[in-house]
Parts: C-alpha cells; sequence; structure tokens
C-alpha cells in the first residue's frame, strides 16, 4: 500500500504548478469575452487539495525517517514534500484568484443588465 501511494504522489508532484490555471495565466485579464461569460480557468480546489495531502503525507515521513537516523530518506522527502505544499498553496491561490475574478465579471455583467433594463423602463414612461 505504501508503495503505490508513493508512486502516486510522485507522479503527482506538484500538480497544481502544471493543471491549475489561473487568470492571469490564461491571459483573460483584459479579455474580449463579454462578462457573462466566465473566464476558462481553475475553479475546483481538488488538485490543490491532493497535493496537500500528499505533501502532508511526505513531511511526515521526512521527520520520521530523520528520527529513525534515516538521513536520506528523511531529507527527500522532506523535499518533496515541501514542493508539493508550496505547490497546494500556489494552486489554492489561483483558483480564489479565477474564483474572484468570476464573481467580479458576472457582478459587472448584472450591473449592466440592470442598467439597461432601468433604461428601458424609463423610456418607456
Amino acid at each position: 500500500m505504501k508503495i503505490s501511494l508513493i508512486a502516486v504522489s510522485l507522479f503527482c508532484t506538484s500538480c497544481s504548478l502544471v493543471l491549475v490555471n489561473g487568470p492571469d495565466q490564461m491571459g483573460y485579464y483584459e479579455t474580449t469575452l463579454p462578462d457573462n461569460v466566465p473566464l476558462p480557468c481553475t475553479t475546483k480546489k481538488i488538485i490543490p487539495v491532493l497535493d496537500g495531502v500528499f505533501g502532508v503525507h511526505f513531511v511526515v515521513g521526512g521527520v520520521e525517517g530523520l528520527d529513525d537516523g534515516r538521513t536520506d530518506d528523511g531529507v527527500l522527502n522532506l523535499a518533496i514534500g515541501g514542493a508539493q505544499l508550496w505547490s497546494a498553496v500556489d494552486g489554492w491561490l489561483r483558483v480564489r484568484d479565477c474564483n474572484r475574478v468570476n464573481a467580479e465579471r458576472l457582478r459587472r455583467h448584472l450591473l449592466s443588465v440592470n442598467e439597461d433594463t432601468t433604461q428601458v423602463v424609463e423610456r418607456t414612461r
């Protein structure tokens, strides 16, 4: 079980750095998309969460390795865990930024629709 967990986590080391796209990475801050269309950046937090889980797993393994006198294993596990935790935080922040930008774009769209509706109602009076 531990070997398969290590194999999966090595395959997925720092996945957030590769698989999570923030709005700035997509180049859509200045976009031609209408405000009612969400930006195609990452909105789900599952990949950063997985990076965090694997990162904690490796950090704990590294600390245990250092306590047992296996310095090489401990340092390697701490390095991998640190990279995964850094990736998790970076991915979490990218997802947060994506959700904030999309929410702001939707807010602007709803305000413009409300203003347009108000103008039409005033013209019909």
